[in-house]
Formats: C-alpha cells, sequence, structure tokens
C-alpha cells in the first residue's frame, strides 16, 4: 500500500492537503461559518420582493402606467364568483351578496369594488351567476390579509348562495403549509447513492455536504437581497439547484477517492488525487452553472436579476463546499468510506477470485466498442 503523499503540485492539491491534515480546524471554521451566515441571513436578512415592475420589457412599462395612473389598482386581482339558486335578485340572496361585496370594498388592501347589480355585464343572463373583480392595492400584500378576505367570503356563503374568491393570491392563502418537498428529494438521493455505493458512510459524504453548502448559500442570499432584491421562490429555486448540484460535485470527489484508495492510495494520497482530477471537474462545471444563471440578467427585470445571482451564490457555495469541507470529511473518515456496507456487499468481501465487473463498467466498455451505434442511439 502507498503511504507517501502525492508530488501533485498546484492551489487543488495544496488546498488538499491542507484541508485533510487541518481537518477539524476546517470543519470548525465551516460550522462557525454556516451559523454566523444563517443567523444573519435569517435574521436580518432582505424580504422577498415580488414587485415585477421595473425593467424595459412591456409589462413592466404597463406596470408602472398602472401604478402611475391608478395606484388603487397596481396590485393582482381577486374574482368574486356568485352563484344564487333562486337568482341575485332574491331578497335573502341580495342581502348576502352586497353585504360581502361591501366588506371587499371596506378593506384597506382592494381597491373600489363594482357591486354586480350595477354593471348588468357581470350577470348571466338567468340571473343565477355573477361575477366582480376585486383589485389589489400594492403587489406585496400579505398572505393574512388575503385570507381574512377569503374567510369573509367563505362566511358569507350559505343557504342557497354559493360565494368564493379566485385568483393567485386567494390559491396562495389558502394553500397549506408547505411540505418537505426537499426533504423527499434527499432522501430518494440517499437511497441512489446507498445502493450505487453500498456504504451509509459512503452515501452520508455528499449529503451533508451539499445540505451544509445549501444552508450557507441561502442565508448568504437573503444577505445579498439588499443589492439585488428577489422574489420569495428564489429560495425554493436555490435550494433545488444547490441540493442537485451539491451532491452531484461530492459525488465525483467521493467516487474518485473510493477509486484510488482501492488502487492502493493511502487516505490523504487519495484526497490530493480525487481533488486534483474529480475537483477540476467541479470547479469547471460550477462555473459553467454560474454563468447561465447569470444569462438571467440580460432579461432586464430586476428581480429576475435576483434569482440569478441569489441561486449562483448558492452554487458558488457548494463549488466551495465540495473542494474544502469534502476534503475535511475524507480526512476524518479515511479507509471507513466503506463502513456500515450493504449485507450482499459486506459478504462478497474480498475473495481471492478476480473480481466482478459492475454494470456500470460492462456499459462503458460496451460504448466504447461501439461507438457510432451509441451516438445513433
Amino acid at each position: 500500500m502507498t503511504t507517501e503523499t502525492p508530488r501533485e503540485g498546484g492551489v487543488l492539491a495544496g488546498l488538499a492537503r491542507f484541508c485533510y491534515r487541518r481537518r477539524r480546524l476546517v470543519l470548525l471554521a465551516w460550522i462557525v461559518g454556516v451559523l454566523a451566515v444563517a443567523v444573519g441571513g435569517f435574521g436580518f436578512g432582505a424580504a422577498s420582493n415580488n414587485d415585477f415592475s421595473g425593467g424595459g420589457s412591456g409589462s413592466a412599462e404597463a406596470q408602472t402606467l398602472i401604478k402611475r395612473h391608478f395606484p388603487e389598482q397596481q396590485g393582482d386581482t381577486l374574482t368574486l364568483a356568485i352563484k344564487a339558486d333562486r337568482g341575485i335578485d332574491d331578497p335573502a340572496a341580495r342581502q348576502r351578496i352586497e353585504k360581502v361585496v361591501s366588506v371587499l370594498d371596506a378593506s384597506p388592501v382592494t381597491g373600489p369594488v363594482t357591486s354586480p347589480y350595477t354593471d348588468p355585464s357581470l350577470v348571466t343572463k338567468d340571473r343565477r351567476i355573477a361575477r366582480t373583480t376585486i383589485p389589489l392595492t400594492s403587489q406585496d400584500v400579505k398572505k393574512s390579509e388575503v385570507a381574512s378576505l377569503v374567510t369573509a367570503v367563505k362566511d358569507a356563503s350559505g343557504g342557497a348562495v354559493t360565494l368564493g374568491l379566485a385568483g393567485e393570491q386567494a390559491q396562495k392563502a389558502e394553500a397549506p403549509a408547505q411540505g418537505p418537498g426537499e426533504a423527499v428529494g434527499i432522501l430518494a438521493a440517499a437511497i441512489i447513492l446507498f445502493i450505487a455505493f453500498g456504504s451509509l458512510v459512503a452515501m452520508g459524504l455528499p449529503i451533508v455536504t451539499a445540505l451544509m453548502a445549501i444552508v450557507g448559500g441561502i442565508a448568504l442570499m437573503k444577505l445579498v437581497g439588499y443589492v439585488f432584491p428577489a422574489p420569495d421562490f428564489t429560495a425554493i429555486v436555490s435550494a433545488l439547484i444547490g441540493l442537485g448540484v451539491g451532491i452531484d460535485y461530492a459525488l465525483f470527489i467521493v467516487t474518485r477517492y473510493k477509486d484510488a484508495l482501492k488502487d492502493g492510495d493511502d487516505p490523504e494520497a487519495a484526497t490530493v488525487r480525487a481533488i486534483t482530477t474529480a475537483g477540476h471537474a467541479v470547479l469547471f462545471a460550477g462555473t459553467t452553472v454560474v454563468i447561465a444563471l447569470l444569462g438571467l440578467v440580460a432579461m432586464g427585470q430586476r428581480l429576475m436579476t435576483g434569482v440569478g445571482v441569489a441561486a449562483s451564490v448558492t452554487v458558488l457555495v457548494t463549488m466551495v463546499a465540495a473542494v474544502t469541507l469534502l476534503p475535511a470529511f475524507l480526512g476524518f473518515t479515511g479507509h471507513r468510506i466503506n463502513a456500515l456496507r450493504l449485507p450482499r456487499r459486506a459478504a462478497r468481501g474480498e475473495g481471492a477470485g478476480p473480481a466482478r465487473r459492475t454494470p456500470a463498467e460492462r456499459w462503458a466498455t460496451a460504448v466504447q466498442r461501439r461507438p457510432v451505434i451509441a451516438a445513433a442511439l
């Protein structure tokens, strides 16, 4: 078994050696750094901005005109849908409808509401179905404020009258709390990695590295929001992209590390070899993703610029984690990278017979032998 560290030079080799040998310091720095950024970002970061006005697009110019000349209608709109079994002119139905229209009209977050009794175009010919539009006065109406309107409309329904509030903001107000969608993705990735590596330790390293990078990246995104404002969906976009690339980049390096150990390298040499080979691919791939995300700047819409910058920050953090934090983790695991293996793989052991080729190796050999056919397929 090789016991000497490789002689590779260069920045990545030196960085890998430092992170491996000073793994406790590197891990502590990452933990303290992520915690500090998380406190600053999640505690004092910029609030989301959903005002898509501005920029040079036609829709942005139209929104600017509405804000200038019709300020009470610059936000989104809601639609009040009305169904009266005995017609909207029934006295009991009319009382309910006029009451809810007056409540909506008096709300501080809505503009003038037109009653269906004053505009015949809002009522069907049989006068059983009607509607009216409720303009919101701002793009940033709070969910709780819209929820109170939805509740008022529901409370007004009854008897032979059915009332409902439609629109994007109403749907958001009624939507249940978001489930752990990212957690499902992480669980799926964990299962796939466990099957691929056959080891809980090897499976855990890419996921832990990616999660630490995502937390730090999203927290930084909140702080960057003071310079580049972004809408509320930016955190979800950044988390999904960060999770994907973070696991992917760490997977490259862990796979190369395991291969180096099989070739007889000691853990430090295997770490340096993994970073100086797969690390280059990680940096190149990450830079390409960052450039692609920053292409959103070309849209000329300031909030989309914020989305691109925020997602780019998350990818940059995952790149740094892959070439600094992961080598430190590898220093702690050493030869135990294959610990807690799948029973079938542990039982297979290291018998005297030749190693069986994996399906991936057989597939790669077949593609190399018939490259034209593979390309055509």
